[in-house]
C-alpha cells in the first residue's frame, strides 16, 4: 500500500511511498501479479483525523488546525478493499493503482459535522502543519494524469516501460478528437 502523500512528496513519509511503488513498477518478479495502491486517506484507520478529532471532541479538547482551508480524499476501509481486490484481477502487473474518491473534503467542513454528530462546539486552535503535511493533497502529479488510463472506479499508472505505449495511444486519440471537434464546428458553421 502506498499513500497520496507520494504525490510530490515533501517529506521522509511520502518519499519512502513513492520510492515503494517505483521498486514494485521496476523490479517485481514476472512471474506473480504484483501491484501497489495509493490510497487516500482511509475512514476510521490508525491515525485518521477522524478517531483523532473524535476523541478531541469528546475530551472537549480544542482541536489544532494548521488551515482552516485545508483538504484531503477520503475513501471508506471497504471501498479500498473493494478497489484492491477488483486492481489485482484487472490491473496490469506492475502498476500503481489509485482509487478515486468522490471528491475532497475541507478539514474544518468535516470537523464542523464531527462536533454538530457529538453535540458539542467546535473549538479550534491554529498549528504548525507537521512534517510532510500539505494543505492540499493530490492522487496524481499533472504527468501522472496525463499518462494515468481510466479504469472507472480507479487510475492505473503502467509501469515506466509501458507507458511510452500509453502516451503514444493517448496522443493518438487527441489528435484524432482535435479533428472530429473541428469538423462537427466546420459543419455546425455550415448549417
Amino acid at each position: 500500500f502506498s499513500s497520496d502523500k507520494a504525490v510530490d512528496p515533501v517529506g521522509v513519509y511520502g518519499r519512502t511511498k513513492l520510492e515503494v511503488e517505483r521498486m514494485v513498477q521496476r523490479f517485481a518478479g514476472r512471474s506473480s501479479t504484483v501491484l501497489a495502491v495509493r490510497a487516500p486517506n482511509v475512514l476510521g484507520s490508525t491515525g485518521s483525523v477522524v478517531p483523532i478529532a473524535d476523541h478531541q471532541l469528546a475530551s472537549e479538547k480544542p482541536l489544532a488546525v494548521f488551515d482552516p482551508d485545508s483538504s484531503r480524499f477520503f475513501l471508506s476501509g471497504r471501498e479500498v478493499a473493494a478497489t484492491v481486490l477488483n486492481a489485482a484481477m484487472e490491473a496490469p502487473h506492475r502498476s500503481v493503482v489509485v482509487p478515486k474518491p468522490n471528491g475532497d473534503t475541507r478539514i474544518h467542513d468535516l470537523l464542523v459535522r464531527l462536533a454538530a454528530l457529538r453535540g458539542v462546539p467546535l473549538v479550534t486552535v491554529s498549528s504548525a502543519p507537521r512534517p510532510g503535511e500539505k494543505v492540499h493533497e493530490a492522487l496524481l502529479t499533472p504527468a501522472e494524469e496525463a499518462a494515468a488510463s481510466d479504469h472507472g472506479r480507479y487510475w492505473v499508472l503502467a509501469p515506466p516501460d509501458q507507458q511510452g505505449i500509453i502516451r503514444r495511444a493517448a496522443g493518438w486519440i487527441h489528435r484524432h478528437r482535435m479533428v472530429l471537434v473541428l469538423g462537427a464546428a466546420a459543419a455546425l458553421a455550415g448549417m
